[in-house]
């Protein structure tokens, strides 16, 4: 016998049930109690979710008809999907051919631009070592010919000697024959045959080697002005306007380079920086005044020609200038017709060539002592702003805080004589933090020495001759000595500066003479 399903049996397995009156009425659903229901059970489930299973018969119904009424439609949408499904893998197929072919493209064009770029370089490459390779080989070459043309010297002046022999012997040979033998005069006779044809060899190699000479002349000449290079540091000048001309002394090797700089002015203020002589300002033989600033290259071979740079902003004489660490020309005070005094300065940038404003002085002057501490640290001393009108005051620009300007400073003089200002004065930095000034004007007398230690301004009792009391641009402390040109032309040196006394030598006496 089969076990019966009871309402709590199949509500428990979640089977719907329905309630306890006829089957046959149940024409609703509560969701909430999954059973179905009769009409007179509907009202005591009303508070729960209940469906009419008629109305959902008829909404499903509905549903069913309205489906099967659009089957076809169904159909042929299906259809239109598969169609575009297929053109798409179509398409996608064309695509990737097609892509493949311009990148095949691509590649071609790439590896013609490689070709017809890539030979063209390496056949240059090729060139540029043939070429390399060819150069060494003339170098040697060249080394081998000096060497030849050397050792043709050294028998052209055998054969010179030979030959000066050989108009002896001639001048003599009367005399000879009438001691010598008959095979004696024979002997010597071939003897001077053989040095005549020696000496002819000697003199048609010296001949075709005579394009070799105006080389090697035209390297010696650029070898002797080369050595000028980089060599302000140790060499001192003294400049000429009537002449036109500038002697450039090199202390360390006492060798002296003559300039024809060509220019015929006057309050003009020069210096030297690296291979370069640069003449800044001045007043032409007209009455001009000037705002040039000119250069001299010391290292070029042959006739050393003005170059003209960047013009100052205004034209100056009476005006100084200081080189500073190899790069820069400071250019401070003058005179112009129409400033009258200046109190403008600039500063001149070799590597861009141009002339930039800097702050002002704080007073109008010129023929001022400028020297330079440490690299950073420029002083300015002393000045005039007129016949028998001197300054004693004394300035400083930081160069690394120039847009503060110039300070005045404060100093004591603790020792006699007294420092009462001066003009066209000699100034030389001796260490890093003094500065030595001599000679110049100083209230009616000349020559004085002053020791100025960035405190304190020491007087010297040494005084200098007063033919050599003027001093011509830049002074120079070298080895524990101070080396300065006088507006006479001569070199004078103080061998222990602050210590000993002057000397004066002639630069004839002093260095060796060369000349551009």
């Amino acid at each position: 016998m089969e076990p019966t399903t009871t309402q709590e049996d199949a509500t428990l397995q979640g089977l719907p049930s329905s309630c306890l009156h006829s089957a046959a009425d149940t024409n609703y659903y509560c969701e909430t109690c999954r059973k179905a229901l009769c009409p007179k059970c509907f009202q005591t489930h009303s508070s729960h979710i209940v469906f009419n299973l008629t109305a959902v018969a008829r909404t499903i119904s509905e549903q069913l008809d309205s489906a099967a009424a659009n089957r076809d439609t169904y159909r042929e949408v299906l259809a239109q999907c598969e169609k575009a499904e297929t053109e798409l893998a179509a398409a996608e197929g064309r695509s990737k051919e097609k892509a493949a072919a311009v990148l095949d493209h691509a590649k071609r064009e790439v590896d013609a631009w490689l070709e017809q770029y890539t030979r063209p370089v390496s056949t240059l490459l090729g060139d540029v070592r043939r070429r390399k390779e060819e150069t060494e080989g003339l170098l040697k070459a060249v080394e081998v010919v000096i060497a030849e043309k050397a050792a043709i010297q050294s028998e052209i002046q055998t054969a010179l000697a030979e030959k000066q022999y050989l108009k002896i012997y001639n001048r003599k040979n009367a005399m000879v024959s009438a001691f010598l033998s008959e095979a004696q005069l024979a002997a010597l006779r071939e003897k001077a045959a053989g040095i005549a044809r020696k000496l002819d060899v000697t003199l048609s190699k010296e001949m075709n080697v005579e394009e070799l000479n105006s080389s090697v002349t035209r390297l010696m000449g650029e070898l002797r002005t080369a050595e000028w290079r980089d060599r302000a540091a140790s060499s001192v000048f003294s400049i000429s306007p009537k002449a036109a001309k500038a002697d450039i002394i090199d202390i360390k090797t006492r060798r002296r380079l003559t300039v024809n700089i060509g220019l015929s002015i006057e309050g003009f203020d020069a210096v030297l920086l690296g291979p370069s002589l640069y003449i800044v300002g001045g007043l032409a033989t007209g009455g001009q005044y000037l705002r040039s600033c000119v250069e001299f290259d010391l290292s070029s071979a042959g006739e050393c020609k003005p170059r003209q740079r960047a013009e100052l902003a205004n034209e100056r004489v009476a005006h100084t200038i200081q080189n500073v660490c190899g790069e820069y020309i400071y250019c401070v005070g003058g005179y112009n017709p129409t400033l009258k005094y200046l109190k403008q300065c600039e500063k001149f940038e070799v590597r861009l060539n141009r002339w930039v404003a800097l702050p002002n002085m704080n007073e109008h002057k010129s023929q001022v002592s400028m020297c330079c501490l440490e690299d950073r640290f420029l002083y300015i001393f002393g000045g005039s702003i007129g016949p028998s009108k001197w300054l004693r005051t004394i300035e400083m620009l930081d160069l690394s805080r120039e847009c503060f300007g110039w300070r005045l400073v404060k100093y004591s003089s603790p020792s006699e004589p007294q420092w009462t200002g001066s003009y066209c004065a000699g100034c030389v930095a001796v260490s890093d933090t003094q500065v030595l000034l001599f000679g110049g004007m100083q209230q009616e007398k000349t020559g004085g020495c002053f020791l100025f230690d960035q405190v304190s301004m020491q007087g010297l009792d040494r005084a200098l001759e007063s033919e050599a009391s003027f001093y011509q641009r830049k002074s120079l402390f070298l080895d524990g000595a101070v080396y300065a040109v006088s507006l006479s032309g001569d070199l004078h040196l103080e061998k222990e500066a602050a210590v000993g006394d002057w000397r004066k030598c002639k630069l004839a006496d002093f260095a060796e003479s060369s000349s551009l």
